[in-house]
């Protein structure tokens, strides 16, 4: 017997163990467990509502990967008869339902240092070779050569502080490195400033928190993964904050500013956000 969804701050508490299901238009996806951000797959079942006896289409899927949720995609419109992209309008909603209902991650909190680090911390930063030195940190982590993309996306990362902070897009052939560079410059960065995602739904920044994204670095394992929520992310960029007035919790107020890096193989990106993102390439 399935599960239903649990309410809207519940979801966290979530037994791994337990299965969830949503409705959407007819068809019930049922999945084993909340997806995970950071690549595990979920094993998702399609069945029509009121056939539950009936034996569903199941598959394993990360729903926060555009790939394989265009993958399942394509089995559940061959299996039930519709469009594609009818289907993946299906997926977006079920994970934007889960996101509402799951937070994202508190940040790590932050390290105290001794006064011999911040010491060492000041020496480092006086240090007329320091970009040389976030080149070879970044190398000993397993990231070679590059090495003018590791030092201009270090600086980027770096600017997450500033006012006005940069942003950038990484773009590349499929398998060319992209994925080692944002695992390279966020392993250099202290965790609590990076928040990692694989995609973004179109409300998901809405319901970060007001203060988990403000000068922080954003990870967007692929661009098209957060293709949904640009104008969110144009507007964090531009203006530094969102605000949404929803009927349940009032005005909801999300501070930014971010600095955003991803990376795309893909040449056929949003005008207006490239034009606020520095190219890596």
């Amino acid at each position: 017997m399935f599960a239903s969804l649990p309410p809207a701050g519940d979801a966290a508490g979530a037994s791994a163990q337990e299965e969830l299901s949503v409705p959407v238009e007819g068809l019930v996806y049922v999945l084993d467990r909340l997806p995970d951000p950071r690549g595990k797959k979920s094993v998702v079942g399609v069945h029509r509502e009121g056939e539950e006896s009936i034996r569903p289409l199941v598959d394993r899927v990360d729903l926060f990967a555009f790939r394989s949720r265009q993958a399942f995609a394509r089995l559940v419109s061959d299996y039930y008869g519709l469009q594609v992209q009818v289907v993946m309008g299906h997926l977006a909603l079920v994970l934007d339902t889960l996101e509402r209902a799951q937070p994202l991650a508190s940040p790590a909190s932050p390290v105290e240092l001794t006064s011999e680090r911040r010491e060492a911390a000041r020496e480092l930063l006086a240090a007329p070779d320091l970009l040389e030195r976030v080149g070879a940190a970044a190398e000993a982590l397993g990231y070679v050569g590059e090495e003018r993309n590791k030092r201009l996306a270090y600086l980027i990362a770096t600017s997450r502080l500033l006012p006005k902070p940069l942003s950038a897009i990484l773009l590349a052939p499929s398998g060319c490195g992209k994925s080692g560079l944002l695992e390279a410059v966020e392993a250099l960065l202290p965790p609590e400033h990076v928040v990692f995602l694989s995609r973004l739904t179109p409300q998901a920044l809405f319901y970060a928190g007001p203060d988990q994204l403000r000068h922080k670095l954003v990870l967007v394992d692929e661009h098209e993964g957060a293709s949904e929520a640009d104008y969110s992310i144009r507007t964090l960029q531009s203006k530094g904050f969102l605000t949404l007035r929803s009927p349940g919790r009032g005005e909801v107020r999300v501070e930014g500013p971010i600095s955003l890096m991803s990376g795309t193989t893909s040449s056929d990106l949003n005008p207006e956000n490239l034009s606020r993102c520095l190219e890596l390439a």
